[in-house]
């Protein structure tokens, strides 16, 4: 039984780094709930979310957050979307960057799927709404 999980995505003012093409592979399986975080963005950085969104599968949400306030903000926004209206069981997140290699991810989600064990002790009892996210680095951490 594989184990639902989030992956969030915090764009801010990336649109001339954005290639559809990086987030082929990822978003051809359907491996994750996928929430990409625009962090006030002054220029066409939500457009270009919309169209990766458009030309996928629906495992893609997208919030649109109007005043950064940080990324850890942005993080807690898609944490917060992503809680009340998808069940995950683990969130996954990472800050887009120019030379973003989703490889790392990839990787990390094909041993997830492939492991019987847990890599992560999972506490579902405690309210805490962070409780169960952990950034990409961590996960690898722990592989």
């Amino acid at each position: 039984m594989s184990m639902k999980k989030g992956i969030i995505i915090v764009f801010s003012n990336n649109e001339k780094e954005i290639k559809e093409t990086q987030f082929d592979k990822l978003l051809d399986k359907d491996v994750a709930e996928f929430c990409f975080v625009n962090n006030a963005s002054n220029d066409h950085t939500l457009d270009k979310l919309k169209d990766i969104k458009t030309k996928t599968f629906n495992n893609i949400s997208i919030v649109d957050v109007k005043k950064n306030k940080g990324t850890k903000a942005a993080i807690k926004a898609g944490v917060r979307y992503l809680v009340n209206n998808k069940e995950l069981k683990l969130i996954i997140y990472l800050v887009f960057y120019k030379n973003t290699d989703f490889l790392n991810l990839e990787y990390t989600l094909n041993i997830m799927m492939n492991r019987n064990k847990k890599i992560i002790n999972l506490n579902t009892n405690n309210r805490n709404i962070l409780q169960n996210v952990f950034s990409l680095e961590q996960l690898i951490k722990k592989i």
